[in-house]
């Protein structure tokens, strides 16, 4: 899990760095694709820090507030799109002078389904470091919720037919990547729990699950 946090704290380094001295491959890593913004990035940045004190079992009141943060960020950045207002947040730090020359609307805004995933993993992590069991549960299921639109949106790279088709795919191939690892991992915090404790148990039903699953992915993608 350690390798997990490294991993997210380069990528969103990395990011930021290409916005810091704009070197477009390192905002999108594919041309024509879709960048990561830098509030992304740095919410990134956050998640990463955070998993890292979970997995050091070091969660203080520091990691709290950076949970919290994620919260009220997801949440600031998906009400402007569903109410239309502006809050000044979207190129506080840099001017996203690409989308402006591009003629995108809302310029240097996260898209709606990164938004939201960053409000979901912030309620997650204050969820699955209580200690009622009723908000672990819904922290672990809302970190699976996040997985799945991940996946979604991994998939609609890979099928480009499908990309044009879905909402949720308008999102960074990079973000949905981090997305996606993350909440995995982060799942494995209380690995006993929801779909994770299917495929972590001992029983012969999380042995058949660990056997199938793997296969029954491979068919759904084909």
């Amino acid at each position: 899990l350690t390798s997990i946090s490294i991993f997210i704290i380069l990528l969103a380094l990395t990011v930021i760095a290409g916005w810091l001295f704009d070197v477009s491959v390192l905002k999108s890593i594919f041309p024509g694709f879709i960048s990561m913004k830098i509030n992304t990035a740095i919410c990134f940045l956050l998640s990463g820090a955070i998993f890292t004190c979970l997995t050091m079992g070091r969660w203080n009141t520091a990691c709290r507030f950076m949970a919290f943060f994620l919260l009220v960020f997801g949440i600031a950045t998906f009400s402007q799109n569903i109410f239309g207002y502006n809050l000044g947040i979207d190129q506080l730090l840099i001017t996203d002078y690409d989308a402006i020359k591009n003629g995108l609307p809302y310029p240097g805004r996260p898209s709606p389904t990164t938004a939201f995933c960053f409000s979901l993993y912030g309620c997650a992590l204050l969820c699955i470091t209580s200690p009622n069991f009723r908000l672990k549960k819904i922290g672990q299921y809302s970190l699976h919720l996040i997985t799945l639109i991940s996946f979604i949106a991994l998939l609609g790279y890979l099928l480009a037919a499908f990309y044009k088709l879905a909402f949720l795919t308008d999102i960074a191939f990079h973000t949905a990547f981090a997305f996606f690892v993350l909440s995995v991992a982060s799942s494995f915090i209380h690995k006993n729990k929801g779909i994770t404790g299917i495929f972590t148990g001992t029983k012969i039903g999380n042995l058949v699950a660990r056997k199938l699953f793997p296969k029954m992915a491979i068919t759904i993608l084909l």
